[in-house]
């Protein structure tokens, strides 16, 4: 309403609109993690405090896998619903200094094995072709397991010489 001296009162209208803003989810689109044992997250922000983000299927994982996640905040007061899909990929840990390395014994009448070295605590070594006690070479295979990794074949050769 605009009203002044010597002039008629003019009255305005006009309608104000505020639209909601757009709402953004700030993820990498493929998230690695390495398995420890414990549940592995999505890393996703989202812009804004009015809500909060949801993970479908869920938010975490503990298995070892590859997986297609979807995350979302819905609709609010202020600002518009949003949707973003990453891929979480849980990983094998390396099977650091692990090594299995051949051997040589002379003949004595003995059984003669070889055996991992640096067998972590938590894994246990399986063997094939070990345990020889006559002159020969011999493959031995070592099969590594652990919780959380996928199994580590490896392979030595065993010799005894003749005596």
């Amino acid at each position: 309403t605009i009203t002044g001296d010597n002039h008629e009162t003019l009255v305005l209208e006009a309608a104000l609109t505020i639209e909601k803003a757009v709402a953004t989810i700030t993820a990498d689109d493929e998230q690695f993690r390495t398995y420890d044992g414990t549940q592995q997250l999505v890393s996703a922000t989202l812009d804004h405090t009015e809500t909060t983000l949801a993970f479908s299927p869920q938010q975490g994982y503990a298995a070892l896998g590859d997986y297609t996640i979807t995350i979302t905040a819905e609709e609010t007061t202020n600002y518009l619903e949003a949707t973003k899909t990453v891929r979480l990929v849980v990983e094998d840990p390396s099977w650091d200094d692990i090594a299995f390395y051949d051997a040589t014994f002379a003949y004595n009448g003995a059984a003669h094995s070889i055996f991992v070295s640096h067998l972590p605590t938590a894994a246990t070594a399986v063997y094939t072709g070990n345990a020889q006690t006559d002159a020969g070479v011999y493959e031995v295979t070592a099969t590594v397991s652990m919780v959380g990794h996928t199994d580590l074949e490896l392979t030595a050769m065993l010799t005894i010489e003749k005596a």
